[in-house]
């Protein structure tokens, strides 16, 4: 197992590394809201510029992850609304451009 603080290798039996000190845990399912919620943040400002049908439903569906793994931050929020904006601006040109 990898120190989360020092990076250096332990073996699965050790609670603490052996190189700092600090005690070693399996990363559970709420240490990664945060990169959902980076990945939505990243995904939502992609989408405002190339493949808003392709990156705004995964920015939409990164913030719902990070939301629902308890993310109090505004990263996914931000990439929610991104992500939105993305869609509903590409349904309008599409329905625009199938009427001209």
């Amino acid at each position: 197992m990898v120190c989360p603080e020092c990076g250096m290798e332990n073996s699965e039996e050790l609670t603490v590394c052996a190189g700092c000190g600090k005690e070693l845990s399996e990363p559970t399912a709420k240490s990664y809201a945060k990169d959902f919620a980076w990945a939505s943040l990243v995904l939502g400002i992609v989408s405002m510029l190339i493949f808003p049908y392709l990156y705004g439903p995964l920015a939409i569906v990164a913030a719902i992850v990070a939301k629902k793994q308890s993310y109090t931050g505004k990263m996914a929020t931000a990439g929610l609304i991104m992500g939105i904006v993305a869609v509903c601006g590409y349904l309008v040109t599409w329905v625009l451009s199938s009427l001209l």
